[in-house]
């Protein structure tokens, strides 16, 4: 059988976008589990064949791992591996047309208790995995069936596990609406420090990929943006893991030319040293979720953060997506964009580069838009002064709702460092043509 191209693999968790056979951009896939998997080998305690369709409960306790054959010859996938760490069960499996032997992993929380995962291939059937698991003391029980088509029952389980999912995000959604910010503290604004559009570098940007070229035609800097998110859009597909052998816009250009895909991150960076190259002031923006301490992943999305002068303003720009919220066509920056949303604005419309579902998007972004922080040194080349360093100049900014924690850690684990925290947006926003 010709070796399998290509596989897509299709998670719903209560955060995340409904789907149901298509891709979508913040799942988890990895390229090689291999030598993952030969250490988790040696912790399995149950090995059994299965058959598609069976229902199964397995029972793992810290560092174990339950193996699965399929008895089906049709099946597009040759065996599952179920590893528990002590914080999430790990599915791993290998493609049956797989001469090579290869596997890939998938993470499944048990802070979501039920879900399902579409695999499919080419030149493979299709299989789905339902699966569901309850926390016992300190061991993962773990409930799953597969089955080669959807059911009408089955359709009904997936429309019953969207409608929980679109609850928990409405209670999110909520949560953004009660937002406040204290305008009247006294904080300096932010002096951020970026590349000077003549610097080789950015000299290099603008020659190599015309980026003169690409907006000779636009009526204005809004315009000049638009076309630029557009092309970055294009230059690479999302891959929610993959990460540049450098963090520089040049490196992630010619990488992403050889074929490789990038994070929400490299759109960002792309995205703000093209205008940023072209004059316009630029910043890469975090985004990160009221849960940012207590979330084991996906709780930061990046975009970036464009000065137009013809509007005076900072405007949000999300490269992963191609998006520009705007609110009656003037185009938003991020504390507008939450605030839009939160308040049901009729005005709020996003403007895609490529074609997108507007609905889907400002479900997936609303629980993103609670925390904004930036570093002060907006540089991509060239490395800090000691002078610099002194000052502290490279620190971060992070604005935080009124009453709200200072975050100390992203995901439990990462030290968010020399941070300072404020409330006031005036000051979260410089103005940039004084």
């Amino acid at each position: 059988m010709k070796k399998l191209i290509f596989i897509t693999l299709i998670l719903v968790f209560f955060f995340g976008k409904p789907t149901s056979g298509k891709s979508v951009r913040q799942h988890q896939t990895y390229e090689d589990y291999n030598e993952f998997v030969k250490d988790v080998k040696k912790t399995i305690i149950i090995e059994r064949p299965y058959k598609i369709g069976t229902e199964e409960n397995l029972v793992l306790a810290p560092g174990q791992a339950a193996r699965l054959d399929f008895e089906d010859k049709a099946a597009a996938i040759k065996e599952f591996i179920f590893y528990y760490d002590g914080k999430i069960v790990h599915l791993i499996l290998r493609d049956a047309d797989d001469a090579n032997g290869k596997y890939r992993g998938i993470e499944l929380y048990p802070e979501k208790p039920k879900s399902y995962r579409s695999i499919y291939a080419t030149g493979a059937p299709l299989i789905h995995v339902f699966y569901g698991f309850k926390p016992e003391d300190d061991k993962a029980f773990v409930k799953f069936r597969t089955t080669m088509s959807l059911s009408e029952k089955d359709r009904e389980e997936i429309k019953e596990i969207d409608k929980a999912r679109k609850h928990r995000m409405a209670e999110e959604i909520q949560a953004i609406s009660e937002l406040e910010w204290d305008f009247a503290e006294k904080i300096e604004p932010s002096k951020i420090i970026m590349d000077d559009p003549n610097d080789p570098n950015m000299v290099m940007l603008r020659n190599k990929y015309d980026m003169e070229g690409l907006v000779c035609k636009a009526a204005d800097d809004y315009e000049k943006l638009r076309l630029i998110l557009g092309w970055v859009q294009k230059q690479w597909k999302h891959h929610g893991n993959n990460k540049p052998s450098k963090s520089d816009p040049l490196t992630i250009l010619k990488e992403a030319s050889e074929g490789k895909k990038f994070r929400c991150v490299e759109y960002a960076i792309v995205v703000a040293a093209c205008t940023r190259s072209l004059g316009m002031p630029s910043r890469k923006l975090g985004l990160k979720r009221s849960d940012v301490e207590t979330a084991k992943s996906g709780a930061g999305h990046v975009v970036a953060e464009v000065w137009l002068k013809q509007l005076n303003k900072w405007v949000f720009v999300d490269g992963q997506w191609g998006a520009i919220p705007e609110m009656n066509e003037v185009p938003l920056n991020a504390v507008e964009f939450q605030d839009a949303i939160a308040r049901k604005m009729p005005g709020l419309k996003i403007r895609f580069a490529t074609k997108e579902n507007e609905k889907e998007y400002l479900a997936w972004v609303a629980p993103y838009l609670y925390y904004f922080d930036f570093n002060l040194d907006q540089r991509f080349y060239n490395a800090e002064t000691q002078e610099e360093r002194i000052s502290g100049s490279r620190g971060k900014i992070m604005l935080v709702p009124k009453g709200a924690k200072n975050p100390k850690v992203f995901q439990r684990k990462s030290p968010i460092k020399n941070c300072t925290y404020i409330s006031n947006p005036k000051a979260f926003y410089p103005q940039m043509n004084r």
